[in-house]
């Protein structure tokens, strides 16, 4: 009993963590990614890819903006292009996916286990103990286990009849 209680909290604990997280991730996928720092040599991780200027190109710096957004689109980010005012930038990030396939994990164990509750509250489990030669006291199972008879085919302690 004692097991199942701690099992019983344990799973409300799980819920009560789920549910902020989800309401959290939710709306970190509905908002857009940051906006470019403007020291981007401060980040750890950080790089640079030189092109052309626009004026070689014959590109608008709008233009290589929103190319560089659909580039990181591709390599999976969140990307968005920022093409207004002076200095255009592209903002992305990613990492959602691993915290819904986190989410997603802990949300199906918490219907698992509440399927399990569920089918173990309305579901039916029956056994009845018989003893060797004698007869069921009750009228709805009358059956009686008896060894084999020797030479005869049954297998050890056949139900009979």
């Amino acid at each position: 009993m004692w097991f199942s209680a701690i099992y019983l909290l344990l799973f409300i604990s799980l819920i009560g963590c789920i549910l902020p997280r989800v309401k959290k991730h939710a709306q970190a996928l509905r908002t857009p990614p940051p906006r470019t720092p403007s020291r981007l040599d401060r980040l750890p991780q950080n790089g640079a890819i030189r092109i052309q200027p626009a004026s070689e190109s014959g590109l608008s710096d709008a233009q290589i903006a929103r190319e560089a957004a659909a580039l990181l689109k591709k390599r999976g980010y969140r990307s968005e292009a920022r093409t207004e005012g002076a200095n255009p930038s592209v903002g992305a990030e990613r990492g959602y996916t691993r915290e819904i396939g986190n989410l997603l994990f802990h949300t199906s164990l918490v219907g698992l286990m509440a399927s399990v509750g569920i089918g173990g509250a309305f579901g039916y489990n029956g056994q009845h103990l018989l003893v060797e030669g004698t007869r069921s006291s009750t009228p709805w199972c009358p059956t009686t286990l008896s060894p084999p008879a020797p030479g005869s085919r049954k297998t050890p302690w056949t139900p009979t009849r």
